[in-house]
């Protein structure tokens, strides 16, 4: 058994929160607090200079985490601290994407420069305007005016990027206004008023088709559209909508009734939608629905933290969790309680939090003073812990399994920060 001294994340630090839904990122610990409910959160006021400027949306690209405030500036959250990175006329696109083994992150809209982000720092580029972006294939797929350009990268360097044009799809206007871009099995979506097109891009040749689609409307379409599994999930003014087989339809979920009201941004994995939401009389949780059996339940829960895009739950329980390696989504569904792990007689021998925050890792933070201890992680799999000096430690348990079907597991303590 290995002890490894050093610190797991980039600070301990504690912070005063609101008494409203709060959402975390454990990487770079910045926080953000929800002051009323409403489509806005506003950055709360920790360590250097973060923005007291409300949030019209946030992104987790790349590993780093970047929002956007209403007076049109994009910032970057650090540790304890966010940085201007320029200034958008309008709500932008971030993307990611690999050149000689390094990860180049990019800002663009239909302003005329780009932002980019590297390791060097934030960089003014000269670009073309878009009004949506989106990487598949290879290739770098904009829409501006109802024309979807793709183009491909063939060289950059931190001084200038330069791209080769392909070509221009024009979208007729009978179809309405482009709303929104997705990939999918292969196909790059491009959803409008009226109807879905895809492009399908094999190699060189690029087939661009048309399926219109039954029931299609702007504002079925205009809320988020991620993928779970073989259907499109996306919420819109408090209802949940699929596309599935070529049809978008409502699904009547227990946000009708209006005791819940999204709070934060959704997640899916394994066929299940999740959301986090406040009830009226301000208790907080999870909506979740399963979309092959058509089950559906809110959890409760003290505050829904993200955490690297998977869920932790601070009440000693992880009942769901949407994991990411790298910009991938994984996803496991795993139900551990308290009850499950036996940490001995003494009442101090508990488990503070259980954190899912990447692929086949899970850390439990335990304290406390161990003999020989049992952790019960799962029916007839054991862990023996023996020796441990008294001070805090975190438990951590790596598996090659993404169902947690608990095997090859390796054990590590690591001495917690004070």
């Amino acid at each position: 058994m290995k002890k490894v001294i050093r610190k797991i994340f980039a600070s301990k630090k504690k912070y005063s929160l609101s008494q409203n839904l709060t959402l975390t990122s454990t990487l770079n610990n910045v926080v953000i607090e929800k002051d009323k409910i409403s489509s806005s959160y506003t950055l709360s006021t920790i360590g250097k200079k973060l923005p007291d400027n409300k949030m019209l949306c946030s992104y987790l690209v790349g590993g780093r985490y970047f929002v956007y405030t209403e007076d049109n500036l994009i910032w970057e959250c650090k540790d304890n601290y966010a940085i201007p990175i320029g200034e958008v006329n309008s709500r932008p696109t971030i993307i990611s994407f690999m050149y000689q083994g390094e990860e180049k992150i990019l800002v663009a809209n239909n302003d005329e420069d780009a932002i980019l982000v590297s390791s060097n720092g934030y960089r003014r580029h000269s670009f073309f305007s878009v009004d949506k972006m989106i990487l598949h294939a290879g290739r770098l797929f904009s829409t501006l005016n109802n024309e979807i350009s793709f183009t491909t990268l063939y060289d950059f360097d931190d001084a200038e990027i330069n791209f080769t044009p392909d070509g221009t799809i024009v979208v007729p206007k009978k179809y309405g206004n482009i709303v929104y871009l997705s990939v999918l099995d292969g196909k790059l979506y491009v959803f409008t008023e009226k109807a879905v097109f895809y492009i399908l891009c094999d190699g060189e040749s690029i087939d661009f088709k048309l399926k219109t689609l039954e029931n299609v409307c702007a504002e079925f379409i205009e809320g988020m559209i991620s993928k779970v599994n073989d259907r499109f999930m996306f919420i819109e003014k408090g209802r949940l909508y699929q596309l599935y087989n070529g049809t978008i339809s409502s699904v009547k979920t227990l946000l009708d009734n209006g005791f819940y009201e999204v709070c934060g941004e959704s997640a899916n994995f394994n066929g299940k939608y999740l959301l986090p939401v406040v009830g009226n009389d301000g208790k907080k949780g999870i909506f979740l629905y399963d979309t092959f059996d058509k089950t559906q339940a809110v959890i409760e829960c003290n505050d829904a933290i993200i955490c690297d895009g998977g869920f932790v739950f601070e009440q000693g329980k992880v009942e769901v969790a949407k994991l990411v390696d790298g910009n991938h989504i994984v996803g496991v569904e795993k139900s551990w309680k308290t009850d499950k792990v036996d940490l001995g007689s003494a009442k101090d021998k508990i488990i503070n939090k259980i954190y899912l925050c990447s692929k086949g890792v899970c850390l439990l933070r335990v304290s406390g003073k161990f003999g020989q201890t049992t952790f019960n992680v799962e029916a007839g799999k054991n862990i023996f812990v023996t020796n441990l000096p008294s001070s805090e430690y975190e438990f951590m348990i790596t598996t090659d399994s993404l169902d947690f079907g608990i095997r090859d597991l390796q054990v590590e303590f690591r001495e917690m920060e004070k």
